[in-house]
């Protein structure tokens, strides 16, 4: 099959908005300046800031649920997780996606919501129903406890996807504050809920479970009190709407199985070759990465929906190429700063228990250092409407990701989990870089140059940050 760029539907050219430079010779110097500028700085500060404080709500939750349960437990908890968190994602179909892409460019939020949401009850009734399968086929063999603590998160499916379309809705409102407090809800209520289930000594995997739910359940009630308040006139949406957002999120679904597979096809996978012991303590050496997650997900927030609203096709890469540099930049100094302390880290935040986890810490690390990078470089695919080429780059990281640990599983255990996260990131991130460059039109050079991220942000900063306060 033969990826060639967006279907018709995605064709048309947006007006330029208010606040956006145009340029149209292959010469021109590109900077931000004007109202948009100082947005997309604010939606920056506010989106790498509250995506910090939601990495610090996840190792928070991780090491309370790691010391809570032990090893074992732990383990059995990520084996449910990851199999409804998988299928839900991927079911999605990518609609909070078009939600993005088109509230980015243009169409009401009345009409993008509409559509969103009645797409996710469509999904979510896709969704219960793997869920429930995949319990048969594997889940029911866990024991007693956790089996029905798996059959109680059958309730996930839902409440994640319309919180999806809920925040992505407000991603691209002027609403940052309120973006950024939904985001940060669900973290402190998790840590909250296990540490009151560990005081009232109620440490089992149904007890966690229905912590979870109910802190996934916070930003949806949040959002959608404030979308109440907005009143939109939500109404059933043409199947040409429902057909247009699906067909946007088809050119990603391959993208979404991969980026869901970097975190959840090793867990269920590897509980086949390893025991639940050996797999709590590989869950927690995954969860040490999350400590440089933040770069590549907080950036792409605000990338995303910026470089996708730039009518001007110079000005469009240049944004591009400035926010790939700079994540790789960020990446390599986090990396400098991490490894050393990893072995350290792990003993002294998931105690003793936990030690034989530190060796795979390392691993884990470069491996999410390159998947940041990849995570905006696949904001800016979806941002000039090229999921095919997305696809692609996606399909080769989830296939040998999978190869991976299947081939190596039984004789290196856990080793095996955390090479197929390096192998498969090297691999997707040069292929990634390759088709940027030949399919988008980006700069090689200035998209692994730190030289040039910092020549284009000190020059951003000038024009907007110094022009406002003089």
């Amino acid at each position: 099959m033969t990826f060639s760029g967006p279907p018709e539907d995605f064709a048309e050219t947006p007006p330029a908005l208010d606040g956006e430079p145009s340029f149209s010779e292959p010469g021109t110097r590109v900077t931000l300046t004007g109202p948009r500028a100082n947005q997309t700085i604010m939606r920056l500060v506010y989106s790498i800031g509250g995506t910090g404080l939601m990495q610090v709500s996840n190792v928070l939750s991780g090491i309370a649920l790691a010391r809570a349960l032990g090893p074992e437990h732990r383990g059995q908890l990520s084996q449910i997780i990851a199999w409804y968190s998988f299928i839900s994602s991927v079911l999605m179909f990518g609609i909070n996606d078009s939600l993005v892409y088109y509230k980015s460019r243009g169409d009401s939020a009345a009409s993008v919501l509409s559509t969103a949401f009645t797409g996710c009850i469509i999904t979510a009734v896709l969704s219960v129903a793997s869920c429930l399968m995949a319990y048969f086929l594997h889940l029911a063999e866990l024991p007693p406890s956790a089996r029905v603590a798996a059959l109680v998160f059958l309730f996930f499916p839902p409440i994640y996807q319309f919180s999806q379309v809920v925040m992505s809705y407000f991603q691209v409102s002027e609403k940052p504050r309120l973006w950024t407090l939904l985001r940060l809800s669900q973290g402190p209520v998790y840590v909250m809920l296990i540490i009151t289930a560990v005081a009232l000594r109620r440490s089992t995997v149904l007890s966690m479970v229905m912590a979870n739910l109910a802190s996934a359940s916070t930003p949806l009630l949040i959002g959608l009190v404030a979308i109440a308040i907005e009143r939109p006139r939500l109404r059933v949406p043409p199947f040409g709407e429902m057909r247009r957002f699906f067909a946007y999120g088809s050119l990603l679904i391959t993208q979404k199985i991969s980026i869901v597979s970097k975190d959840n096809l090793d867990r269920m996978i590897l509980p086949f070759f390893i025991s639940a012991t050996l797999f709590g303590n590989y869950v927690v050496a995954a969860t040490c990465a999350f400590l440089i997650g933040l770069i590549g997900p907080s950036i792409d927030l605000v990338a995303f929906p910026t470089v996708a609203r730039q009518s001007d096709p110079v000005l469009k890469r240049r944004m591009a190429e400035l926010f790939v540099s700079g994540t790789i930049f960020l990446t390599a100094l986090g990396l400098i700063i991490l490894i050393p302390l990893a072995p350290w880290l792990v003993t002294l935040l998931f105690g003793d228990a936990y030690r034989s986890a530190a060796p795979l810490v390392a691993y884990f690390l470069v491996a999410g250092a390159l998947q940041a990078v990849r995570n905006v470089l696949g904001g800016m695919f979806k941002a000039f409407a090229r999921g095919g080429s997305l696809a692609w780059i996606e399909t080769v990281n989830s296939v040998l990701m999978l190869l991976v640990i299947v081939g190596l599983a039984r004789r290196e255990g856990a080793l095996a989990g955390a090479l197929a996260h390096l192998i498969s990131a090297a691999v997707s991130i040069s292929l990634a870089l390759y088709l940027a460059a030949r399919n988008l039109g980006l700069s090689p050079v200035r998209m692994i140059s730190p030289a040039a991220a910092f020549k284009e942000g000190h020059a951003l900063w000038r024009r907007t940050v110094l022009r406002r306060s003089a």
